[in-house]
């Protein structure tokens, strides 16, 4: 046997395993460092400002177990979007300033803030347990808000997406975009929200109406980070004992919709599509005819345009030659 080949056959496997052995596994790629520490902070009646080396964050009760934590990479808070309805609460602040950290009390809310490495760690509504919020809050062109993973947090949220209810191990899109014959494993599915629940009782919303990303454990299987290319944003925390009571404290914050008219709750009658006037007609008068209940049809696309080819979305005028009289087409149903 040649001495040669009978090397290279000895050494091959533990090469093998020794090149497996130190490739990065998905998911695991190392961790930025949290390197952020508080400078000094600020006490208002309202709020507290804490300026870190990594921009400033105001703090302030927005309802009775919520909180606005705002960051700004240079002190220019933003104003929350129109989502908000609800406005900060004035209360009694009380801080207990150690050399490690300051313990704060805004009302129901009670929080520690780590100095170095800047921490926050907010009591949630789960047997005392607490989110954590971590430094830093730029990466590279992006600024964000990191959460702590422990090892059985389950995040639940972000929209319509067929995958998992558990969204942790994903890097979900948080657009609005819609998504044509999808199957399981599509993970946008036309309308996101930035909002997510945390197993640990709190809840958490993302007001930032552009375009963000939130990577639950998938860079990092320790850290939950929302982020956008905006240098400042408004983030909503919640807490309570259950998830009914964290959608109650949501909706404190955004309003409820009006309750839908009692048709809307009926018989819809809809299809891809009615070609035409005569064609939606036609549908309507045979189903009155055979006695079944009807309290509206949806013409979807065809009537303000012709199909493949000529469909015009975004056209808000009636095609003429299929739909000569619509208005006396609706009179008539």
């Amino acid at each position: 046997m040649n001495p040669i080949s009978t090397c290279k056959s000895r050494f091959l496997v533990p090469l093998f395993v020794f090149l497996i052995s130190v490739a990065p596994l998905s998911g695991e790629t190392t961790e930025i460092g949290n390197n952020v520490q508080l400078l000094r902070y600020y006490q208002n009646p309202e709020n507290i400002v804490l300026k870190t080396s990594d921009g400033f964050i105001r703090i302030q009760t927005i309802a009775a177990k919520s909180l606005e934590i705002s960051y700004a990479s240079d002190s220019n808070f933003i104003k929350p979007s129109d989502a908000l309805i609800a406005k900060p609460i004035v209360n009694a602040i009380i801080i207990r300033n150690t050399t490690e950290s300051l313990d704060v009390r805004m009302g129901d809310m009670y929080f520690s803030i780590k100095k170095a490495p800047f921490e926050i760690h907010i009591t949630t509504g789960s047997n005392n347990e607490q989110a954590i919020i971590t430094g830093p809050f730029s990466i590279n062109e992006t600024t964000g808000v990191n959460f702590r993973l422990d090892l059985r947090d389950k995040i639940i949220g972000g929209g319509a997406r067929a995958i998992e209810m558990n969204r942790r191990g994903k890097r979900l899109s948080l657009n609005n975009e819609a998504n044509w014959g999808y199957e399981w494993g599509a993970e946008i599915l036309n309308y996101s929200l930035p909002i997510f629940y945390s197993s640990k009782k709190f809840m958490v919303f993302f007001d930032a109406p552009q375009k963000a990303l939130a990577d639950i454990g998938f860079t990092n299987r320790n850290r939950f980070r929302i982020e956008s290319e905006v240098k400042a944003f408004n983030l909503y925390l919640m807490t309570g004992p259950d998830y009914k009571a964290l959608l109650k404290e949501y909706t404190t914050l955004t309003g409820t919709q009006p309750l839908p008219p009692l048709w809307a709750f009926g018989n819809l009658q809809g299809k891809y599509g009615y070609l035409s006037q005569i064609h939606a007609s036609n549908v309507v008068d045979s189903i009155i005819k055979d006695k079944f209940p009807l309290d509206a049809i949806l013409l979807d696309l065809y009537w303000y345009g012709k199909g493949i080819g000529d469909f015009r979305m975004g056209n808000l005028s009636w095609e003429q030659s299929n739909w000569p009289k619509p208005t006396d087409m609706i009179n008539n149903f």
